[in-house]
């Protein structure tokens, strides 16, 4: 069971910056799609989770870029109650949003000012989440 959240960071969308978070388990058969432009992460919240996700392409080590867990921009509520995050040494050196530049965030940071990006509704009771449950 994890707690994943998306967060927009293509810097021209009307959502940039907004994020939305729900809990994946095998009880629930959730899936979440995350499209390009989006930054991805999660909790897991029980002991031992494993978690599989498929990605559209191979990992590139030139090409990993990230943003801090715990930016207070985001307002992401990772839902500690008192506890210490674990957190790699990797991902607890990951800069703030807003100390990076749009160049800094790959190809959706240069993307050309007259693309025209529909905005997302982020509110929770319309994120579109695929259920793979055989029942």
């Amino acid at each position: 069971m994890i707690l994943d959240v998306a967060v927009d960071i293509r810097p021209r969308s009307a959502t940039f910056g907004q994020h939305i978070k729900i809990e994946l388990s095998a009880e629930n058969w959730y899936q979440l799609w995350i499209p390009e432009g989006f930054a991805h992460g999660f909790k897991t919240l029980k002991p031992d989770t494993h978690v599989m996700y498929k990605a559209s392409n191979y990992y590139s080590p030139d090409h990993d870029r990230g943003i801090a867990w715990n930016d207070p921009d985001l307002g992401i509520d990772w839902q500690l109650y008192g506890q210490q995050a674990v957190v790699s040494e990797k991902d607890s050196r990951q800069p703030l949003l807003s100390d990076l530049d749009p160049d800094a965030l790959g190809p959706m940071g240069r993307t050309p000012p007259n693309h025209d990006f529909t905005p997302l509704n982020l509110n929770r009771a319309n994120v579109t989440v695929l259920s793979a449950n055989p029942s």
